[in-house]
C-alpha cells in the first residue's frame, strides 16, 4: 500500500466491517445497528431491555455503535519508510450483545479501527446457569447471582469445568461474529489474536437460607470489614501521591480507591490497593465476595518460565495477563477471598480479650535475643490499626505502605524517609517475633496471621466500644 494510498485504505476497512456487521445484524437480530450518541448510555441496559421486549431466550440480541475513546496508529514520516506510530484517539465501537447457548447473557465490543481490538465479556454466572439446565440441575436466580441450587454438590464440578476450557479456541469462535472482513482487510489467514485478560472477577457466594437470615448480621459484617482499616487518617493517604516526608501532596486530584454503598437491595463495601480491589455485598440471600484483578502483575504463583519445557520445576514468578495463567489467575483470586473471609470470620470469637493480649504483651526470647512486648493500647496501637486496614487483604502490605500509614503518627513526624524505613523494618520484625504477621515467601509484603488477624479484631472491637456494650458483653 503506497503512502498516499494508506488513509484511504484502512477508511475503506473500516466501512466494510461496519457494513458487514450491520448485514449480520439485520439477517440474526432483524435489526440494523442502533447507534448511541453518548458513552454514558449503558450498552447492556439497551441489551437487557431489547431482550425482554423481544422475548430472546437464546441467540443474538442486537449491534449498538458508539464513538468511544481507542488506540490506534498513525503514519508519520521517517527516513527510508514512514513508520507507525501509537496514538489515543476516538473511533467507532461496535457492541454485539447475545444470549449464547454456552455462555449465556454476553457481549462482544470491537473496535473499527486499526488494530482493531476485540473486548469478549463473558460473565461466569450466566455459563453456569446453561451449564444447570443442560445437567437438568434445578436452580433459582435473579440477574447475575443464583440464589438456590437443587444440588450443591453437583454444581461445583460444573464451575470448575470452566476452568479448563481452551479459551483461544473459545474466543477465536467469536472473531468472525466481531470482524467477518478479517481475512480480506488483514490479507493473511496465518494472523491469529493474541488473548489477554483485561478485567477478572471472581466470585465466592455464601448462600443463606433465606434473606432475613442475611440481613441479621450484614450491618455487623459490613462494620467488621472495616473496622481498623478506615479512619479518615488512612484514607487519606490511600493510594495518593505523597511528597519525601510522607505528607499528602496538595495539588493530588487523585480520587481515592475505597468506598461505602448503601443501595436498595443491601451493602457494598470495597477496599482497592492500586488497581486490584476486593470487595463484600449482599443480594437477597447472597453474600457475596469478589476480587477483582486489573494489573495481574501485583501477584505472584508458582508456574514454568515462558518457553520452558513441560517437565521444568514451576518458579514463583509474576501472574501474566495472557489467557495461559487463568487457572493461577482463579487460585490467587481464590486466595484473596478467602483472607477476606478469614478476616471476617473473626467477627464472632469466644476467646476472651485478655487471654489474646496475654500472647503479645509478654516479653519472650527469639533466636537468642529478648523481644519486646507489645503495648497494643499505647505506642504500637497506630501500628496494629495500620496493619488491620482490609485493602491489605488483597496483596499483603510493604513497608511503603506503612510508613504512609503511620506519617501522622508522632514518632514518624520530622524523620527522614531512611529513618522512616529503618523504624518501620525494626516494627515488622517485632510483629514478626509475636506471631501477629507472616512474610510471603520470596517477596517483601507481608499478611496478617491467624493470631494477628484475632488480635486486631478484638483489640479494636473493644477500643470502639463504649464502657456500657463492654460492661453487657462481660456481664
Amino acid at each position: 500500500i503506497l503512502y498516499k494510498d494508506a488513509k484511504r485504505w484502512v477508511i475503506e476497512q473500516t466501512e466494510r466491517l461496519v457494513d458487514a456487521v450491520g448485514e449480520w445484524s439485520k439477517r440474526e437480530c432483524g435489526e440494523s445497528i442502533t447507534y448511541l450518541p453518548s458513552t454514558n448510555i449503558r450498552k447492556e441496559a439497551e441489551a437487557r431491555k431489547r431482550q425482554r421486549d423481544r422475548s430472546v431466550t437464546v441467540g443474538p440480541i442486537g449491534v449498538w455503535s458508539c464513538v468511544e475513546a481507542g488506540g490506534s496508529y498513525r503514519l508519520v514520516p521517517a527516513a527510508g519508510a514512514p513508520k507507525l506510530r501509537y496514538v489515543q484517539t476516538r473511533c467507532k465501537h461496535l457492541y454485539t450483545y447475545l444470549d449464547h447457548p454456552d455462555y449465556g447473557f454476553m457481549s462482544i465490543r470491537m473496535q473499527t479501527w486499526f488494530p482493531y481490538r476485540i473486548q469478549i465479556a463473558v460473565n461466569g454466572r450466566e455459563w453456569l446457569a446453561r451449564q444447570l439446565e443442560k445437567a437438568g440441575i434445578g436452580f433459582a436466580r435473579v440477574g447475575n447471582k443464583i440464589h438456590e441450587v437443587e444440588d450443591f454438590s453437583a454444581m461445583q464440578p460444573l464451575l470448575d469445568k470452566q476452568l479448563r476450557t481452551d479459551w483461544c479456541s473459545m474466543l477465536d469462535s467469536f472473531v468472525p461474529i466481531a470482524f467477518p472482513t478479517i481475512r480480506s482487510a488483514l490479507d493473511n489467514d496465518l494472523l491469529r489474536y493474541s488473548w489477554n485478560v483485561w478485567q477478572s472477577e471472581w466470585a465466592s457466594d455464601i448462600l443463606f437460607k433465606n434473606r432475613s437470615d442475611l440481613d441479621e448480621i450484614i450491618d455487623a459484617v459490613v462494620r467488621h470489614a472495616f473496622i481498623g482499616g478506615h479512619p479518615e487518617r488512612l484514607l487519606r493517604y490511600f493510594d495518593r501521591p505523597t511528597r519525601n516526608d510522607g505528607l499528602v501532596r496538595t495539588n493530588s486530584r487523585r480520587p481515592l480507591k475505597t468506598t461505602v454503598t448503601d443501595f436498595d437491595e443491601g451493602y457494598r463495601v470495597r477496599h482497592w490497593l492500586e488497581s486490584n480491589s476486593v470487595k463484600l455485598y449482599n443480594e437477597g440471600n447472597v453474600l457475596r465476595l469478589e476480587t477483582t484483578i486489573n494489573d495481574p502483575y501485583a501477584f505472584r504463583g508458582y508456574r514454568r518460565k515462558q518457553g520452558a519445557p513441560s517437565d521444568a520445576a514451576k518458579q514463583l514468578l509474576p501472574l501474566r495477563k495472557g489467557v495461559a495463567d487463568n487457572i493461577l489467575r482463579a487460585h490467587l483470586s481464590q486466595d484473596v477471598n478467602n483472607r477476606f473471609a478469614d478476616h471476617l470470620a473473626t467477627m464472632k470469637s469466644g476467646t476472651p480479650l485478655r487471654e489474646i493480649l496475654e500472647n503479645v504483651t509478654s516479653r519472650k526470647r527469639k533466636r537468642g535475643r529478648s523481644v519486646r512486648a507489645l503495648e497494643p493500647t499505647g505506642k504500637d496501637l497506630a501500628l496494629l490499626s495500620a496493619i488491620a486496614d482490609p485493602r491489605f487483604t488483597v496483596g499483603g502490605f510493604q513497608n511503603k505502605h506503612l510508613r504512609l500509614a503511620l506519617a501522622d503518627d508522632a514518632r514518624y513526624r520530622g524523620k527522614t524517609d531512611k529513618q522512616r524505613s529503618g523504624m518501620t523494618t525494626r516494627s515488622l520484625r517485632l510483629l514478626r517475633d509475636h506471631g501477629v504477621i507472616r512474610r510471603l515467601p520470596k517477596s517483601k509484603r507481608y499478611q496478617l496471621t491467624a493470631n494477628g488477624r484475632r488480635l486486631v479484631t478484638a483489640l479494636l472491637a473493644a477500643l470502639a466500644a463504649s464502657t456500657e456494650e463492654l460492661t453487657k458483653i462481660a456481664a
